[in-house]
């Protein structure tokens, strides 16, 4: 039998489990999904296009990259050639996730670094660094989040909005979800606690009691309709709503984790999978098909975070 004492135990328990796992969600784990989304992004781009931003942010530390200067032979671990106060510095960009730096590879580059006569080298991975491979002379490993953090500042605006507000959204969610495994655990937790020994209060106290207890406790977890303020939203009806109304109904499609506009005509569609089955293809061609001006639009197949499957690409229908 649930008690006026029972229910505020339980309630006491979930707002402090709630408000720890809120606290851990916002803080902690927030930045932690934008960095792992962010890396991702760079991990989809054309090579020359990552590492031009890799460039632009070793610039800031004082690098220069001289067009004209003489490229790494073939074979050699490094794809850039930098300067800095007057000596070359050999550069690798390695843009697979699953890529590890290992001490063999900084051998290699190292070595490098030593017949060029080069004031040092550089290897720049979205993946990770093994912990052998680190602590060289002259040679510098920027892992994952490393080159995220560096290269951030240059990403064009709308593409850190969308990486922010994704994360945001996941995180929100999760909190959500938080909150209703806290208000269970509250429960279990409370009916495990030892009862004191209480005379039964009259059955009018007991619904007083529990009236007082419902109006006075305010739910501890947003309605899971809350609206989320939009900074893109539009006036009804134009272009740019049914933009995201087409967005939003191909993130509901069954495979497809979330879909968000990279440029005004490729919409990258996150797969839950490492590839769409044709029916799904055709499920987000006959979508997409629905509204004139953007049937034409190309679409952005990314597989699941992890996944080496290639990015795809489709056109449901031609110009």
């Amino acid at each position: 039998m649930l008690t006026a004492s029972l229910i505020g135990t339980a309630l006491g328990i979930t707002i402090v489990l709630g408000a720890g796992i809120t606290a851990y969600l916002w803080i902690v784990r927030q930045p932690k999904l934008l960095v792992g989304r962010g890396v991702t992004s760079l991990a989809s781009m054309r090579w020359r296009e990552y590492a031009d931003f890799v460039v632009g942010a070793l610039r800031a530390q004082g690098f220069d990259h001289d067009p004209s200067a003489a490229r790494p032979q073939r074979g050699q671990p490094a794809d850039l050639v930098l300067s800095r106060d007057d000596q070359a510095w050999l550069v690798g960009c390695k843009q697979n996730l699953g890529e590890v730096i290992t001490a063999t590879q900084v051998a290699d580059l190292a070595h490098s670094v030593r017949d060029t006569g080069a004031g040092g080298g550089i290897l720049a991975t979205l993946g990770q660094v093994d912990a052998d491979a680190k602590g060289t002379p002259g040679i510098e490993l920027l892992d994952g989040p490393t080159v995220w953090s560096l290269v951030e500042p240059l990403l064009p605006q709308s593409l850190r909005l969308d990486l922010q507000q994704r994360a945001r959204g996941q995180t929100l969610r999760d909190i959500q979800l938080s909150w209703l495994v806290a208000l269970l655990g509250g429960f279990a937790l409370a009916m495990l606690l030892p009862s004191p020994a209480v005379p039964d209060p009259a059955p009018a106290s007991v619904t007083a009691v529990s009236r007082a207890t419902a109006d006075t406790v305010a739910p501890a977890a947003p309605p899971a309709n809350a609206a989320v303020a939009d900074p893109l939203a539009v006036a009804p009806g134009s272009e740019e709503q049914r933009r995201e109304a087409a967005m939003r109904e191909i993130s509901a499609l069954p495979g497809v984790e979330e879909a968000s506009w990279a440029t005004r005509s490729t919409l990258v569609v996150y797969l839950t999978d490492d590839d769409a089955s044709a029916e799904d293809v055709a499920l987000l061609c006959a979508t997409i098909e629905r509204y004139d001006e953007l049937r034409a639009s190309r679409l952005q197949l990314q597989a699941r975070a992890g996944s080496e499957t290639p990015v795809r690409f489709k056109q449901c229908h031609a110009y």
